[in-house]
């Protein structure tokens, strides 16, 4: 007997928790209004980067690389089971629009990663955006991002 996971009406691009618990995603968050420094600043930066190990801590999500940008950040991130990728990045933003009146557009870019090389992939895009940037010349020397990178191997 085949069973059809998806109730008919609901849309099929949200697959169901139990389907989607082992996924890792890649995540973009731009602020409001754009070129302005919003996150590579303290308190806030600290507390943005804080916040995602809390989540982590709470067993919601596994962050395997969460950077900072002044304007954006970007997050490689598997949801734990029970949660789904798009309640736990609307949560995290509230959380923070609340807590340091943050101002985030209005949706978020998420691309679910498939496979080995897509992951190392998107890491290494992410760790070089500030060097992309002309912010640091090194990515080991950026300091907004969590895990803290070490030396170039980390790239």
């Amino acid at each position: 007997m085949i069973v059809d996971v998806f109730p008919k009406g609901t849309r099929t691009s949200r697959l169901p928790q139990e389907v989607a618990w082992s996924c890792d995603f890649y995540v973009t968050i731009c602020a409001e209004p754009r070129r302005q420094n919003h996150f590579c600043r303290d308190p806030v930066g600290s507390a943005v980067l804080s916040s995602a190990r809390h989540y982590q801590n709470l067993s919601k999500w596994g962050v395997h690389l969460l950077l900072l940008m002044p304007d954006h950040l970007h997050l490689v991130v598997t949801p734990y089971l029970g949660y789904d990728i798009t309640g736990l990045i609307t949560g995290w933003k509230r959380f923070l629009t609340r807590s340091y009146r943050l101002k985030f557009q209005r949706n978020f870019f998420e691309h679910r990663i498939r496979n080995s090389e897509n992951f190392s992939a998107y890491c290494q895009y992410v760790r070089l955006n500030p060097v992309r940037a002309g912010l640091v010349i090194r990515p080991e020397d950026w300091t907004w991002v969590y895990p803290r990178l070490i030396g170039p191997s980390d790239v």
